[in-house]
């Protein structure tokens, strides 16, 4: 029974509301700087929807048309990593809004917060899908502006654990100038990611991305944001006039490879024209990393940018490297699909003659046809006469001896293989929620049955203050509980009493420390 002294928490104002006439407004799922969202119902197809609302002063209606054309440009976005966005309007109240795919799952903010520093394989996996989604969009014209962890959602796709989302493309921050929006600061962006040129408000482009981008793989590979603590307006000075430390200087008991500290490094260059160039040779640069984690390359990488920002190596590394996902002009040319034409046909000078010679004796022979075929029928009947006295004056050969054969022996039929014992394996840890990877490549957490169908898998279960083991699943036992050591100097999380959520501030500029 609730506390009649307790106060009731408000409920949200649109909440059991329709929106645009087709929107039945279910419940709010969370909050930001320039609006909420919520879950609503698309009616009437009975659709789950995300339903995203802006916090905007529009009095005389002169976003509208700005708004409904960034709208309708983000919305031709089709990159399967993009979030994706189904209708957009504004409603009779004047709230304006956009609806899109509804995802399950959590933030790379989340996984970060909760595991970093992460396996190299594993954000190597994430940023690939994040370029592919940012690489279309570039070439579209849409810079996303606000990217970080929290702007990557990881859900399940198919096969796929960890299928990357982009959300909140900057379709707002590209309207600031239009309109005044309400509540909002003196900066757009996340202090923690924003590049230096959008610290001091010059323009942005495509290399403003790579810089946020760089970052969120530093803080994914270290567990470490890369600025002292302070104030927004300190972060920000870092961000423009700050040297970002090494790997090893943040992190010392974190192994990375230089290959990838090299490629981040290129990422977070303090001057856009020193930075990789574009999404595409990014995702390139790591599929190389991956390679080479894997021992698959068959020679060192010497890395190098030439004055475009673009990779300057060999001919074969590159190759190896060579990404098709993401487009450019460096992918290999497709086959030609064109129909083949009669005419393609090469003649053969051969063929021809052969069948002039051909056509020229069938013309000439004419005339002797009739006495050729006299003399054939006059060898024949000499043949069969011939032929005939032979048999009756050769005596008749003696019976065949009959050769009995003996059957071979059939071979017994292969044994069938042994099936495993077990065909699932239920693993889990102590302590429990452990993750467990294979390959380096997150596969869940534990409790978590395992299939063992195709044969022995050899996994590492880990946990944030324990030492990871190695585990082999062969389907010889049905449940497996791995014990975890602590790690010598980790100290028990202490779990915090729990407070009531305040509600953030409709403001974009918020305390970076949050994240």
């Amino acid at each position: 029974m609730a506390d009649p002294h307790e106060p009731e928490t408000p409920q949200d104002p649109l909440v059991g509301k329709t929106l645009g006439g087709r929107y039945l407004v279910r419940a709010l799922i969370d909050r930001g700087g320039m609006g909420k969202v919520y879950k609503a119902e698309q009616q009437p197809l009975g659709r789950m929807v995300a339903l995203k609302t802006l916090d905007l002063m529009d009095p005389r209606g002169e976003f509208q048309q700005r708004f409904f054309n960034e709208a309708q440009t983000a919305s031709r976005l089709t990159h399967p990593n993009t979030v994706r966005i189904f209708d957009y309007g504004r409603s009779d109240e004047g709230v304006y809004f956009l609806t899109m795919e509804l995802l399950e799952g959590q933030s790379l903010h989340n996984i970060i917060k909760r595991s970093a520093p992460l396996d190299p394989l594993r954000v190597i996996g994430i940023m690939r899908q994040v370029c592919g989604a940012l690489h279309e969009a570039h070439e579209q014209g849409i810079v996303h502006r606000d990217l970080k962890p929290g702007n990557i959602f990881l859900t399940r796709h198919g096969d796929d654990l960890e299928f990357a989302k982009v959300l909140d493309f900057g379709l707002v921050k590209n309207l600031e100038s239009d309109v005044h929006l309400s509540q909002t600061g003196q900066s757009l962006g996340s202090p923690l990611y924003m590049a230096p040129e959008q610290v001091e408000g010059d323009k942005v482009d495509r290399r403003s991305d790579i810089y946020s981008l760089g970052l969120v793989m530093y803080v994914a590979l270290t567990g470490k944001v890369p600025f002292k603590k302070g104030s927004v307006a300190t972060i920000m000075m870092q961000q423009v006039t700050g040297t970002i430390p090494t790997f090893a200087a943040i992190a010392p008991d974190v192994s990375i490879h230089p290959s990838i500290e090299w490629v981040v490094r290129r990422c977070i260059e303090k001057k856009r024209e020193d930075r990789i160039a574009s999404m595409r040779e990014l995702s390139m640069a790591l599929k190389l990393c991956a390679r080479e984690l894997r021992s698959e390359l068959s020679m060192s990488i010497p890395w190098n940018l030439d004055d475009s920002g673009h990779l300057d190596l060999p001919d074969d590394l590159l190759g190896q490297g060579e990404e098709t996902a993401v487009g450019g002009d460096r992918a290999p040319a497709a086959p030609s699909t064109a129909p083949l034409e009669i005419n393609d046909i090469p003649s053969s000078p051969t063929l021809n003659r052969s069948s002039a010679s051909l056509a020229g004796a069938a013309i000439a022979g004419g005339g002797l046809l009739f006495f050729g075929m006299i003399a054939a029928l006059v060898v024949l009947i000499v043949l069969f006469v011939g032929g005939v006295g032979w048999y009756y004056a050769t005596p008749a050969p003696p019976p065949p001896v009959p050769v009995v054969v003996q059957p071979r022996p059939v071979p017994p039929p292969p044994p069938e293989p042994v099936a495993p014992v077990q065909k699932a394996v239920q693993l889990d840890s102590d302590p429990s929620g452990a993750e467990v990877l294979k390959g380096g490549a997150f596969v869940g957490t534990t409790p978590l049955s395992v299939d063992v169908t195709d044969g022995a898998v050899t996994l590492t279960v880990q946990a944030k203050g324990y030492a990871p083991r190695e585990v082999l699943l062969d389907g010889t036992v049905a449940e497996l509980k791995v014990p975890l050591e602590k790690k010598v100097g980790a100290v028990a999380p202490v779990q915090p009493v729990a407070q009531p959520a305040e509600p953030k501030p409709l403001s974009e500029v918020r305390d970076p420390w949050e994240e």
